[in-house]
């Protein structure tokens, strides 16, 4: 019988890091994903809730076209939410808080502005609401609480903790202190508005 073949330690020392590098990749990105998974579904208001009968019963004459999809949010230049938001036929509160919504959730149904903080397209989509916008006598007050809302979605919670403790765990020992902030933000404001 031959003798079995021998790993130089070298290069076992190689494997095994490389072997830990791809967990730890792995776990990084399920935890992030896992974290900020917000509810995906359509921005319709119940109208049996008071900020339905408040918002939705104007804006039942625009139909199909005043309801954002959760993938209309995540986009990060806006382009649907600008269209939805321009619409003069839906009342001012709706539209303010759609655009609302865009700024404080939208960044956190994509996993990359999670890690990485908002794209540089968010902030140009704030930009189309602003335009979008222009025609509320409020435009000013409210283009400065957006940016506010990103600024923060940038920054995060410094602390924060989600409902699982062992997610919990394993989040403050593999993902980055910026990208877990972010992380902190997101559950607060989809536990907060969901």
């Amino acid at each position: 019988m031959p003798p079995a073949p021998q790993i130089a330690p070298r290069r076992l020392l190689v494997l095994m890091a490389l072997a830990t590098s791809g967990l730890l990749a792995a776990a990084t990105a399920f935890t992030v994903i896992v974290a900020s998974t917000a509810q995906r579904r359509p921005l319709r208001l119940d109208p049996s809730t008071s900020a339905g009968r408040h918002f939705g019963a104007e804006n039942a004459s625009a139909g199909e076209s005043s309801v954002i999809a959760a993938r209309d949010l995540a986009d990060p230049k806006g382009v649907r939410v600008a269209a939805v938001v321009s619409n003069a036929a839906l009342t001012p509160e709706y539209r303010e808080s759609v655009a609302l919504t865009f700024v404080s959730r939208g960044a956190c149904l994509r996993v990359r502005e999670v890690l990485f903080g908002p794209d540089r397209e968010r902030w140009q989509g704030l930009e189309r609401l602003d335009v979008a916008l222009q025609d509320l006598p409020s435009r000013d007050v409210s283009a400065a609480t957006r940016r506010e809302l990103l600024r923060k979605f940038e920054t995060g919670l410094a602390e924060g903790s989600l409902r699982s403790p062992a997610l919990d765990i394993v989040l403050r020992a593999v993902v980055p202190a910026a990208a877990r902030a972010r992380i902190y933000y997101c559950h607060a404001v989809t536990s907060y508005t969901a």
